[in-house]
């Protein structure tokens, strides 16, 4: 699966590519977990844990959402939950 997402930009709309979604910014491993228990039944894919205090994860949800750590850090989030598709 592919997922496009579009954004203005200042030359005009911008079109991204990736194979894989941010599906939630969670406080705690404990809730990333217990997502990823209801969401492998409905998601085919990898479902993922991103620990945003390790550099290799936030890079990996940068890739995905540039806006996503800029969201975590004003919620208070340490994880991400997202799904990669190959």
């Amino acid at each position: 699966m592919v997922w496009f997402s579009h954004q203005a930009g200042p030359l005009g709309t911008i079109v991204r590519h990736s194979r894989g979604a941010l599906i939630e910014l969670v406080r705690s491993a404990e809730e990333a977990e217990e997502l990823i228990r209801k969401l492998s039944r409905l998601l085919v894919g990898e479902l993922r844990i991103a620990d945003l205090s390790r550099a290799p994860d936030r890079e990996q949800v940068l890739r995905i959402d540039p806006e996503a750590l800029e969201i975590a850090r004003s919620t208070g989030a340490r994880y991400a939950v997202i799904v990669l598709y190959a």
